[in-house]
């Protein structure tokens, strides 16, 4: 094979391990991610919940709510400035140093988040007849002002292939009777 042919192939070899490389790099959550850059800089992270970390380790607990902090600081400032290219920023460092505390914490977010969505879209009603179900409920269980179920117009509207109910005069949206609330405890058993 004459050598620029030679080369080619090699060069494209190169190519498709790169491409490759970056196909995994980018199934890989944000998550997976952050917990790859912990990895590489030395940042404490954990596979497994470290449920007496606010005793043994405080420092880390300051760092991971400074950070935090820091970060949703300068996402108020750039709304308040109307620079929308600062709010991205500010929300997108806001995910980086959440996942990183869950790095450190032995959290796995991606789990995490699962759970919180699937309770989430729990709220919504499947089936018109659940949805008259659901504001017959939130009728029948008003309470004043400041009681637990305050709500003085309970209604339903169709959304895609759902239903949801919500308070008319304020548009809240309110849970289905059929809500699960979250439960962390498959994924952190010793909490």
């Amino acid at each position: 094979m004459p050598e620029a042919q030679q080369q080619t192939v090699v060069a494209g070899t190169t190519v498709q391990k790169q491409q490759a490389s970056q196909t995994a790099a980018s199934t890989k959550s944000n998550f997976q991610k952050v917990c790859e850059f912990h990895q590489a800089f030395g940042v404490k992270h954990t596979e497994t919940p470290q449920n007496d970390i606010f005793d043994a380790d405080p420092k880390t607990c300051k760092l991971r709510q400074d950070l935090i902090a820091e970060e949703l600081k300068e996402l108020c400032q750039a709304f308040k400035e109307k620079n929308f290219i600062e709010v991205v920023d500010a929300l997108s460092d806001i995910l980086y140093v959440t996942y990183g505390a869950g790095s450190s914490l032995g959290v796995d977010l991606d789990k995490a988040f699962g759970l919180v969505h699937e309770s989430n879209m729990s709220k919504l009603c499947k089936n018109e007849a659940e949805a008259n179900q659901t504001v017959e409920w939130y009728k029948a269980n008003k309470t004043g002002p400041e009681g637990k179920y305050p709500y003085d117009s309970p209604a339903w509207r169709k959304s895609g292939d759902y239903y949801v109910v919500y308070n008319e005069s304020t548009g809240k949206v309110l849970k289905s009777i059929n809500y699960a609330p979250v439960s962390f405890k498959a994924m952190l058993p010793q909490a």
